[in-house]
């Protein structure tokens, strides 16, 4: 069975570190290597990781400074000894029949080069949503890609030898890494997915160190990834998926927004999405936006508390 090499990025998530890091050594799968990039950490996830270094197959790769995720992971990439790479966020964790599942995938057609998961998205710890893959977004996705986030870093596995030739992920970026390789990937290589909830992702909305609710750095990140980067495809896409992408462009800002509290600064966005969405007709959506509500619990059925 292929090796899978586990690049988990460390830096000061002290109390969800250990969970991913137990979550990987319980895969049914065996044959894996944790590689840990310890992003610029403190004594105390030091020590954390210190509790693992008398198991096989573990490495620790210690950064002196803090550099972004994307540099980090491929640090983790070159390290690597698999033939298959999955990536591992420290606040993020797996179920145990993950990794087995997909590399079944991989194994029985060998053009597929990436599979992603389904993800369970646990907002500060009350309440959660569960995102299922769409058949849509796979196979040669093509254009599709730019219609929305189809996955997390954290559900992937892809073949290392594509990583390598696709110049793995792009170090100018600080977000939608996984967005960008995909789009990447997707006019000359296989998409496939485990349609079932196998990745749990900590979302916290609340604390404004996290990267991720960095509102201005995410807009610039977007306007090089959109301006830039893939300019020329996205001025060669058709109207409807253009549309789509704008909508899902301003959805992602008005909640990135949300978990600043900037709801006057979410408007314009909210406008938009409206519009390319067609949502108009939303009652509810126009409740949410005057209310300041966050706009993801249209979504997130009164079920999907945890209890």
């Amino acid at each position: 069975m292929p090796l899978v090499s586990v690049i988990i990025v460390a830096h000061e998530r002290t109390l969800t570190l250990k969970k991913a890091i137990d979550s990987t050594l319980q895969q049914t799968y065996k044959d894996i290597e944790i590689i840990v990039v310890a992003n610029k950490i403190s004594g105390e996830v030091r020590s954390i990781l210190n509790n693992y270094q008398n198991i096989n197959f573990f490495e620790i790769i210690e950064l002196p400074e803090y550099v972004n995720a994307n540099i980090a992971r491929n640090k983790g990439i070159a390290e690597s000894n698999g033939s298959l790479i999955a990536f591992l966020d420290d606040d993020d964790w797996w179920a145990e029949s993950k990794i087995q599942k997909q590399v079944k995938l991989l194994a029985e057609n060998l053009k597929i080069g990436l599979v992603y998961t389904g993800t369970r998205r646990i907002f500060d710890n009350k309440y959660y949503e569960d995102v299922l893959p769409d058949i849509k977004y796979s196979g040669l996705i093509g254009d599709n890609i730019f219609e929305t986030g189809v996955t997390t870093t954290s559900t992937l596995l892809v073949r290392k030898s594509i990583l390598k030739e696709l110049g793995s992920f792009d170090e100018k970026l600080f977000y939608w890494q996984d967005y960008d390789l995909l789009i990447r990937m997707s006019n000359a290589y296989i998409v496939a997915f485990v349609p079932e909830i196998l990745m749990y992702q900590s979302v916290n909305t609340k604390s404004r160190n996290r990267m991720s609710n960095n509102f201005e750095k995410w807009v610039i990140a977007v306007d090089y990834l959109y301006s830039v980067k893939h300019k020329k495809r996205i001025e060669n896409l058709s109207n409807e998926i253009n549309k789509k992408r704008l909508a899902f462009y301003n959805w992602d800002a008005v909640n990135r927004l949300d978990t600043q509290h900037r709801v006057f600064k979410r408007i314009p966005y909210f406008l938009k999405w409206i519009r390319y969405a067609k949502a108009w007709r939303w009652k509810k959506a126009w409740l949410f936006l005057i209310l300041g509500r966050p706009i993801r619990n249209l979504f997130i059925s009164k079920t999907h508390m945890i209890r």
